[in-house]
This record gives structure tokens, C-alpha cells and sequence, in this order.
């Protein structure tokens, strides 16, 4: 409609019979077709031309009343137009450009955080260790935080279908610089005032060396399904540090393009507490504080619930000059595979000195909006 047209003018559309595939299809959606309609025009100017196409019940993947028209235009997604009938199934979008494909799937939002963890950080490298995963790999390939070491302190939110990772994701990459260093938990949170923010949808994904967040093909963004555009607070938060979020006084903007995050850099008005009270900055550099033992809400020397005492007692059984390597755990404070007491790099002395800087009076609080 309201097109001009040229002496050979045409559109050309045919049925794929195949889902349109990742990561052009993020690999997270959990509702889509199995078909999808490649559309091209040929001397039409302007106008609007709204495409519908029909499916069959076998071509449903996931819960079909989930399911948009939208338009793929080679590079970014449009929910423009979008319509989808389930009693006919069809589904429709409007096809700006000269060609693309007519699709169905979920809507879905993006972001691309990058964070670091204190305990893994190197200032002198300005990358995080992967130790976890060099030698023999202890990263595991489904999310820890839904397994009974961390589930009863990580709780998730719209998302119940489990993340999980090709093996082959812990192999040294082509460049060392995102290479796998562990899971993180990440919060996407409605904004009701200045300091509520309350978590409507979870996600478990990973963290690279330089900080970056990916999802489980190690390369996509951080996905947030069935979710309209809109402004957010997202939090991230890690098994053994304690969680940073961003301020809902100053909004993150969220869409189907995905949105960089740069928590590392961010200025502390965009930054939910206080730095170097609520979120270690290091080099001018913001990171989350590291040193949760306990797997608990503040990070503390002495006194009752104290990362300190629980490292000791429970992590190496009051043994403190015992050394368990090669393990996984919460215990591990500075993420180099080993639990120690004592000795050359021990958890005791990093939780001392790195998040409490010296002082074992100090106590360090997780800030995050209500």
C-alpha cells in the first residue's frame, strides 16, 4: 500500500520449510516456527508491504500463544507489524526494506554487560584468571546455581528451563582474552522507584576474561525472554562475591538491538551503593567484591557469620593447614582451583586483604535494589 512502482515490479516470497537459524534465532528462544518466509522486493518505492504467512501445528516449537510475527532484515530483528493468529495459524510483519524473512518466534530483549570479579582480577594484566578452566576443566557445564551449594541463595525467576554448555565452550579460545572464567548470575529488574527494583527474569550465563557476559554459545548477548523494550536495572552477581547493579535512578534502556553495560566503567551515580563501601574499585576500575565464603549477603573477617571462621570449619573441616586443589567451590576466594588456610596464596589472606584491605574490623555490604 502507497508504494510507487517501476515497469518490472515485484515481490518475491517463498517458504523456507527451516527455522531461521542461530544466532540470527537466538539460541535461548524457547518458542518459534520450524518455517520462516523469505520476502525481496524489485522497483518498489515507499509504501508498506505487510507480509502473513501460515504454518502447521508440527512446525511449533515451545508454547505457540508465545510466538510474534517479526522480521529479520539481515542484521536486526523488527517487531513492526507484527501479528500472529493462533486459531489460524499465521503470522505476519511489515517488510521494510527490500528483503528479509517474515518470522515467529518469542520477543526478547538483549544486553551485553561486562563485569569483574575481584577474586579473579589481575591489575597486571587487566584480565581475569581462567584458572577453572585451564589443565582439567572444574567449570561445569550445566548452571551451578541451581544445585544445592548455591540454589538456596540464588533464586530464578522466570526461567525454567536450565542453562547449559557445550563442553568444547572451555577450550582456549582464538583470542585468550575470552576465554571462559565462570558462571554469573544476572538479574533484569522492573523499576518502581529510585531504589525498588524488583527481579522479573534470571539468567545464568558466563563471564569471559575481559569481563565480557555471554550466553551459552560463549558469543551472544544475554538474552531475556518473552520481555518488551523498555528501561531496567540489571544486577550481576557471582557464588562466592557479593552482587552490583546498576542505580534505577538512572535507567538502562533495553531492546531487541543489543545494549553495552559496561559495569567496569560505569560512573558511580549509574551505580546502585556506594564504591569502595558497596563495590570494590581498583585502578578505577568497579568490580564486584569478592570474599563470600559463606555465600551470604556481606563480606567479614570476625564477628558472627564471618567468611573467615566458615573458610576454615566447614571449607577444610578445621583443618588449616590442610589444602584441597582442584576443586570448584565457593571457597575458593581467589578462583585458583585450590582451597588453603595458609601458605603461598591462601583464600584467608586474600579475603583479608583484598576486599576488607587489611582491616579485619571492616565488613563489606551487598547493595542491591529492594
Amino acid at each position: 500500500t502507497g508504494a510507487t512502482y517501476g515497469a518490472n515490479a515485484h515481490v518475491g516470497v517463498i517458504a523456507t520449510g527451516a527455522a531461521v537459524p542461530t544466532p540470527a534465532r537466538h539460541p535461548r528462544t524457547e518458542s518459534y516456527l520450524g518455517t520462516s518466509w523469505k520476502v525481496s522486493k524489485n522497483e518498489i518505492t515507499g509504501g508498506n508491504l505487510a507480509g502473513v504467512g501460515t504454518y502447521a501445528d508440527a512446525q511449533i516449537t515451545g508454547p505457540e500463544a508465545d510466538i510474534r510475527g517479526m522480521f529479520w532484515n539481515g542484521s536486526s530483528w523488527s517487531l513492526t507489524g507484527g501479528n500472529q493468529d493462533v486459531a489460524a495459524n499465521t503470522v505476519g510483519a511489515n517488510v521494510p526494506g527490500a528483503s528479509g524473512e517474515i518470522y515467529g518466534m518469542n520477543k526478547f530483549i538483549l544486553a551485553s554487560p561486562k563485569v569483574f570479579l575481584q577474586g579473579a582480577y589481575n591489575s597486571g594484566t587487566g584480565l581475569m584468571s581462567d584458572a577453572l578452566r585451564t589443565g582439567t576443566n572444574l567449570l561445569p557445564t550445566a548452571d551451578p546455581y541451581r544445585t544445592p551449594t548455591y540454589s538456596g541463595s540464588f533464586t530464578h525467576m522466570a526461567n525454567a528451563n536450565g542453562e547449559t554448555v557445550n563442553a568444547a565452550l572451555f577450550n582456549n579460545n582464538a583470542s585468550p582474552e575470552n576465554d571462559i572464567v565462570d558462571w554469573v548470575f544476572v538479574e533484569l529488574r522492573n523499576i518502581s522507584s529510585p531504589t525498588v527494583a524488583p527481579v522479573v527474569q534470571t539468567r545464568s550465563v558466563l563471564v569471559q576474561r575481559d569481563g565480557d557476559l555471554v550466553d551459552v554459545d560463549g558469543t551472544s548477548p544475554v538474552y531475556f525472554k518473552n520481555v518488551d523494550a523498555g528501561n531496567f536495572a540489571v544486577s550481576v552477581r557471582h557464588r562466592n562475591h557479593i552482587g552490583l547493579s546498576t542505580n534505577p535512578a538512572v535507567p538502562v534502556g533495553l531492546g531487541l538491538a543489543t545494549t553495552s553495560l559496561n559495569f567496569t566503567s560505569l560512573a558511580p551515580a549509574s551505580l546502585f551503593g556506594t564504591d569502595n563501601v558497596n563495590y570494590a574499585r581498583v585502578n578505577n576500575i568497579n568490580m564486584l567484591y569478592g570474599g563470600n565464603s559463606n555465600i551470604n549477603t556481606n563480606i567479614r573477617y570476625g564477628g558472627p557469620g564471618n567468611d573467615k571462621d566458615f573458610l576454615l570449619l566447614t571449607g577444610l573441616s578445621s583443618n588449616p593447614g590442610g589444602v584441597i586443589s582442584n576443586i570448584y567451590s565457593p571457597f575458593d576466594l581467589n578462583m585458583n582451583r585450590t582451597i588453603r588456610f595458609g601458605g603461598p596464596s591462601n583464600d584467608k589472606d586474600f579475603l583479608l586483604n583484598s576486599p576488607l584491605s587489611s582491616n579485619p574490623g571492616l565488613t563489606r555490604n551487598q547493595s542491591l535494589p529492594n
